[in-house]
């Protein structure tokens, strides 16, 4: 009974005994719908899944001093990235995230030649203003976790290969997130965003003009 008791907390932690025997039974948590997975494996294995979630497993050189060293380097990277910058004050920069599933620049696909570029506009506007590339770890999908790490520049391959939604598995008992001030107390930010419903319509007057993240005690008006 023991065993049994102990392996029910396991399920969800990678090469426990528990882990093994659920997955040689085809039992997938499905932490992106948790319907789906109270569906599919019932109510109980879904429980059993959500019990123990390893965040990020500790790596062996992993250290206070090794942290201050990568941090001491990267800041005087950017000081030579940023001595040109003409808008120094990140405070009073505005950022767009525009993210798509599907949306890359053809032309740096391995083994695709194209006669033209069907995102020329954007190559152009991208010369006159801050920019770069971003790497994804994902294509095609995945759009919770793409805007989980766009976010919060926190990759996915950082965390633990038992979280893999970090939306339902992380965020729900996240304080805060260590690396970035986006989610202060006190941000105001303007949120743009269409709403698509029942798989194709979508609504066009469903707008939110501005969001403040309050502190816990205080009402919005």
């Amino acid at each position: 009974m023991v065993f049994i008791v102990t392996g029910f907390f396991q399920i969800n932690s990678q090469n426990t005994l528990a882990n093994k025997i659920s997955r040689a039974f085809d039992i997938d948590p499905d932490f992106w719908d948790p319907v789906t997975g109270a569906k599919r494996n019932g109510p109980i294995m879904l429980f059993a899944s959500n019990l123990q979630v390893t965040v990020m497993d500790k790596p062996n050189d992993y250290s206070e001093a090794k942290i201050k060293s990568i941090v001491q380097r990267y800041k005087k990277e950017s000081k030579k990235i940023n001595i040109h910058r003409k808008n120094k004050n990140i405070n009073k920069q505005t950022l767009i995230y525009i993210l798509s599933e599907s949306f890359s620049n053809p032309s740096r696909v391995p083994n695709m030649s194209v006669n033209k570029n069907p995102i020329q506009n954007i190559l152009t506007t991208k010369q006159s203003s801050t920019s770069g590339l971003m790497l994804s770890s994902g294509y095609g999908g995945g759009t919770a976790n793409m805007e989980y790490m766009t976010d919060t520049s926190l990759n996915l391959p950082f965390f633990a290969s038992s979280l893999t939604v970090p939306f339902t598995q992380l965020v729900p008992n996240q304080d805060y997130v260590p690396s970035s001030t986006f989610f202060n107390v006190g941000t105001q930010f303007t949120v743009i965003q269409v709403v698509f419903t029942d798989g194709h319509r979508f609504i066009k007057n469903l707008v939110f003009k501005r969001s403040k993240i309050l502190r816990a005690q205080e009402k919005i008006n």
